[in-house]
């Protein structure tokens, strides 16, 4: 209750106050994205909106995601569930991370449907006394989550002896999506491990091995759901900071900490209200770049906990203008994936690290 509170009281203070950092989630690219992969007409997809959906918002994607009525949404907390449902109310959700068991007894079962992938989760499950949705977990050559081949038999001996327990989905996860050798060993494997279950009495609505690129790879017929995650959000996410102090400093001069970068030239430098509390990546210092009035520039020395020094040049920025961290779209030096590069790691991480406190658009 307190925390709800408390959430209410910040999002009113955030609509007085104009805000120095500003998520925006372009809705007709999400929408775009969603339908490229509707279009793929491979089975149906599912939007994963696990990690702050990817550093966009679940309450943003929720409210974009209200008009595509989708069966699932796959997050990977209950508590995400939860932030789910303040948006969407009757929403059903595919929970795909793991509980402590004893949380069983708190959930919500009429609109949450469980990833499962030990036996004593079946066992617990069991005994709770009401109906309940599980996809089980396999592990077809990832080695990390889900049953290994053989735990079949007596999952499936487990499973039957509790009528509560309905056996909707199966599922897996590709190591290496891209790949159409690794994909067609681990598919061949998944399908063989689902036929064995089925031999052994349990039936399956829903199949689904393949993320975004496995949209692209997987084709065995019987896979009949895609968990789209990354793909959805691909050029959709924006961020806009602000200047707040601009100062003229001089060749040889250094900037921030421990004055690692010294200028080069005399030039303007300006100060963004945005560091790595903010989600700005600190391998991006004397590294990255900032787009203003459609020209990039330098970040130059190293990026603090809630602000970072840009290099400008001859060009004198205003204070409290506008730059671009992120740009929308999947090129320019301000693209994710460049981000991504230019810190030697994945999107993934550029996205999920920007602070769920900032405030997001839809635009």
């Amino acid at each position: 209750m307190f925390r709800l509170r408390l959430n209410s009281i910040l999002k009113n203070w955030e609509k007085k106050l104009v805000s120095l950092n500003e998520i925006g989630v372009s809705e007709k690219r999400i929408l775009s994205n969603y339908n490229k992969y509707v279009r793929m007409n491979k089975g149906e997809v599912w939007p994963v909106l696990k990690g702050n959906a990817y550093g966009a918002s679940i309450g943003v994607m929720c409210q974009i995601l209200k008009q595509l009525n989708p069966r699932y949404i796959v997050v990977d907390s209950y508590m995400e569930a939860l932030e789910v449902w303040l948006y969407l109310p009757h929403q059903s959700v595919l929970l795909i991370g793991s509980n402590r068991i004893e949380n069983y007894r708190q959930i919500d079962f009429r609109k949450t449907t469980l990833m499962v992938q030990n036996i004593e989760e079946i066992e617990e499950l069991g005994g709770i006394g009401k109906k309940v949705k599980v996809h089980l977990k396999l592990n077809s050559g990832m080695n990390r989550q889900g049953f290994d081949e053989e735990e079949l038999e007596q999952l499936a001996k487990t499973t039957k002896i509790f009528p509560n327990i309905i056996t909707e989905g199966v599922m897996s996860h590709l190591a290496k999506a891209t790949d159409p050798k690794v994909v067609n060993i681990q598919q061949d494997c998944f399908i063989k491990m689902v036929e064995k279950l089925e031999k052994d009495g349990l039936k399956f609505e829903f199949l689904h091995l393949g993320a975004t690129e496995g949209c692209k790879t997987v084709s065995n017929k019987r896979i009949s759901v895609f968990r789209v995650g990354l793909g959805l959000y691909a050029g959709a996410v924006s961020w806009k900071s602000t200047i707040i102090k601009v100062r003229l400093v001089k060749k040889g001069e250094g900037v921030g900490y421990d004055l690692s970068q010294k200028m080069a030239q005399d030039g303007w430098v300006g100060l963004i209200a945005a560091g790595y509390y903010e989600g700005v990546d600190r391998r991006l210092s004397g590294e990255g770049w900032v787009k203003y009035n459609n020209n990039y520039y330098p970040i130059i020395g190293r990026i603090s906990m809630n602000m970072m020094s840009v290099n400008f040049g001859k060009i004198k920025p205003r204070v409290y203008d506008r730059v671009e961290i992120i740009e929308m779209g999947a090129e320019g030096k301000c693209a994710v994936s460049q981000m991504a590069k230019d810190c030697q790691t994945i999107p993934y991480e550029i996205l999920a690290k920007l602070n769920p406190k900032l405030k997001r658009v839809i635009i």
